[in-house]
C-alpha cells in the first residue's frame, strides 16, 4: 500500500488488502465511483443490489485512503454536539441528523449479517467524558439536548477505565468494527456480473455531459452518473473548497491486558479531543487512542522552519504521554495518521455537484458513520428515491450566518500562504544541507525546489508549487511527504505523486543530478534534528477526530 507507508495503521497490519487489477482500456457502466473507501464501496454495493452496473476506481487500493487510517468508531453522536446542532438547525432537523446516523450503523450491521462478513463488528456502549469543570458543564448541556432528541443517554459518574472523571454521558448501542476486513468483503461483492473494482487507476478528469465521461490514466469510463467519493473531491475548486478545511489527525495502538481493556467507545471534552476504543485480534488486545489534530502543512514553530520542525513529529509523543498517564499500556503496536475535512457549518456535503456528478465530502471526524450515510443518500438519489435528509447535506447549501466565524478562520490560510511562502527565505541554497531522510526547500538561482534525500543518499527534487491552486508545499518529516497548507493536498517525497486531494496531479519533477554528483558525501549524523526541541502547537478551536 502506498499511502503513508512509513506508518501503516493497525488495520493494514492485521488485514493487508489483496491486490486488484487496474482498468485496462475503455468501459461503459451505469455509474462510475471514484474512490474505493467506505463511501464509494458502500454506494457501489447498494447500487449493484438495485440492478445497476458500477465501476469503482481508486488511484491506490481498496481502503488505501482514509478508510484504512481511521479508528473506526460507529456512533450516533457526532462531532458537532447536539446542543450546537439544535441551536444551528432546530430540533426537527437535529433529530433527522441523528436518525441518519442511526440508519448508517444499522446498514453496516445489516450488511455484516446478510452477507456473512467477518470484521469484528460488535455493538458497544459509548462514553463522552469530562476531566475538568468546564467539560462537566458542557456535558450537562449536551445530555439535555440528547434526551430532547430521544437518545438513550444517561449521566454516569464513572467510565470503564482506570482514571477518575468529573462525569460522563453513556450512550447505549453504538458499534465498532475492523474497517478493512469489512471493506474487502464488500468490494468482493461489488465485483462481477458487469460491475468492477479497479485499483491503481487514477481519475484525471470528469466530463459531466450525457453520457458522463471519466478519463483515467488507464482508459475511459462512460456512464450515466459519477460519484466523487475521494474524501477531498478531485481538483475541487470554487465555493466547495472554501467550505472544507483539511486536518491531519493521529492514532496509536498499544498492547494491553484484555482484562483491563474497556469494551466501549470513549472520547473526552478536550479541544482537540482524545478518542479511545479496543480491538481484539487473535490473542492480542489493542487499545487505540487518537488525538492531536492540526491543519495540514502546519509547523509547530514557523521561526524554526529552517530546521523543518513540524507538528506531526511530536503528535504521537503527546498521545503516548496522555495514554500512559491513564492506562496500563505496554508496547506500541502501530502508529498512524489520517486526513479529515472539516465542513464550515459542521455537516457533511453530500449530493448533486453537477447534472449527473455527485459528491460526498466534509465528514469531519466521523468518516465511517458519515461515509455510510453519504453512500445511502447518494444511491437513493441516483435511483430517483428522494431522500428526506438530502436538503440538510446539500453541497450547494450556504448558510454562512450559522458558521461565519469558522468560515473566515479556515479560509485565511489560502491568501496568507499563497503570498508569504513565496516571500519567505528558503531553508538553504545548498543541496548538501539536506540530510538523509530529510526534506527542505532549497533555492537554486531564482527557483525554489522541494528536495528530499533518502537514507541511501538518493535525491528527489520537485517544484514546490502545489498543482491544485499554486500554494507552496511544506515538509512533513513524520510522514515523509510534502503537504500543502492551503487546501490539504499531500505529495509523496520520492515520486511527487498526489497522496491526498484536492490535487489530482503530482509535483513537477526537477533534475538536480549534475549538481548533486559534485557534492561530497553527506553524513547522516550531522543532520539529525533533536526531537526534544519541538514545542507545543496551539490547539484548534473545533472538535475533530478520525472516528
Amino acid at each position: 500500500m502506498d499511502h503513508v507507508t512509513k506508518h501503516p495503521s493497525l488495520w493494514i497490519e492485521t488485514a493487508p488488502p489483496l491486490p486488484r487489477a487496474p482498468l485496462h482500456g475503455d468501459l461503459s457502466v451505469d455509474v462510475c465511483v471514484v474512490g474505493a473507501g467506505i463511501t464509494g464501496i458502500t454506494a457501489a454495493r447498494l447500487l449493484k443490489r438495485a440492478g445497476k452496473t458500477v465501476a469503482v476506481i481508486d488511484a491506490r487500493s481498496v481502503g488505501g485512503g482514509e478508510t484504512g487510517h481511521t479508528t473506526a468508531h460507529l456512533a450516533s453522536h457526532h462531532d458537532l454536539y447536539y446542543s450546537d446542532t439544535i441551536e444551528k438547525y432546530g430540533e426537527d432537523d437535529a433529530r433527522m441528523i441523528l436518525e441518519s446516523r442511526r440508519a448508517a450503523i444499522a446498514q453496516i450491521e445489516s450488511f455484516v449479517a446478510d452477507e456473512n462478513i467477518v470484521c469484528a463488528y460488535e455493538r458497544v456502549p459509548a462514553y463522552l467524558f469530562a476531566e475538568d469543570g468546564s467539560g462537566e458543564r458542557d456535558l450537562r448541556e449536551e445530555i439535555a439536548a440528547c434526551q430532547r432528541l430521544g437518545m438513550n443517554a444517561e449521566w454516569v459518574e464513572r467510565v470503564p477505565a482506570p482514571f477518575p472523571v468529573r462525569g460522563a454521558i453513556r450512550f447505549a448501542n453504538q458499534a465498532q468494527f475492523h474497517p478493512l476486513q469489512y471493506l474487502a468483503a464488500m468490494a468482493d461483492r461489488v465485483d462481477g456480473n458487469g460491475s468492477h473494482v479497479f485499483e491503481h487507476t487514477r481519475a484525471l478528469s470528469i466530463d459531466s455531459g450525457a453520457p458522463c465521461r471519466v478519463q483515467t490514466d488507464r482508459g475511459t469510463i462512460d456512464c450515466r452518473d459519477v460519484i466523487l467519493a475521494t474524501n477531498s473531491p478531485v481538483n475541487a475548486v470554487g465555493l466547495l473548497i472554501t467550505r472544507i478545511a483539511a486536518y491531519r489527525t493521529y492514532a496509536m495502538a498499544f498492547r494491553v491486558d484484555p482484562a483491563s481493556a474497556p469494551l466501549a467507545l470513549m472520547w473526552d471534552t478536550a479541544d482537540p479531543y482524545h478518542y479511545i476504543r479496543v480491538h481484539h485480534a487473535g490473542d492480542a488486545t489493542f487499545l487505540i487512542v487518537g488525538a492531536e489534530d492540526h491543519k495540514v502543512g502546519a509547523r509547530e514553530n514557523e521561526a524554526k522552519a529552517d530546521v523543518q520542525q513540524d507538528e506531526s513529529t511530536s503528535a504521537w509523543r503527546r498521545i503516548e504521554g496522555w495514554t500512559r498517564g491513564r492506562f496500563a499500556a505496554s508496547e506500541i503496536a502501530a502508529q498512524w495518521s489520517g486526513q479529515i475535512l472539516e465542513p464550515a457549518d459542521g455537516l457533511p456535503y453530500v449530493g448533486k455537484h453537477d447534472e449527473h456528478v455527485w459528491v460526498a465530502t466534509g465528514f469531519s471526524g466521523d468518516g465511517m458513520t458519515n461515509g455510510t450515510m453519504a453512500a445511502m443518500l447518494l444511491s437513493d438519489e441516483i435511483l430517483d428515491e428522494r431522500s428526506a435528509i438530502a436538503r440538510l447535506y446539500d453541497p450547494k447549501r450556504l448558510d454562512l450566518m450559522a458558521s461565519i466565524k469558522d468560515y473566515v478562520r479556515e479560509n485565511v490560510d489560502f491568501p496568507m500562504h499563497l503570498v508569504s511562502d513565496r516571500l519567505k527565505k528558503a531553508g538553504t541554497d545548498r543541496l548538501r544541507d539536506v540530510g538523509p531522510d530529510e526534506g527542505k526547500i532549497v533555492r537554486f538561482g531564482k527557483e525554489k525546489l522541494a528536495v528530499f534525500r533518502e537514507a541511501s543518499g538518493e535525491v528527489h527534487a520537485f517544484s514546490p508549487v502545489c498543482t491544485h491552486m499554486g500554494c507552496l508545499v511544506h515538509w512533513n518529516g513524520a510522514e515523509s511527504s510534502w503537504d500543502c497548507p492551503c487546501h490539504g493536498s499531500r505529495f509523496d517525497a520520492r515520486t511527487g505523486a498526489a497522496l491526498n486531494g484536492p490535487a489530482a496531479k503530482g509535483l513537477e519533477a526537477r533534475d538536480v543530478s549534475d549538481r548533486e554528483s559534485a557534492l561530497p558525501t553527506v553524513e547522516a549524523s550531522a543532520h539529525n534534528v533533536p526531537r526534544d526541541t519541538l514545542t507545543s502547537f496551539p490547539a484548534r478551536e473545533s472538535r475533530t477526530s478520525v472516528v
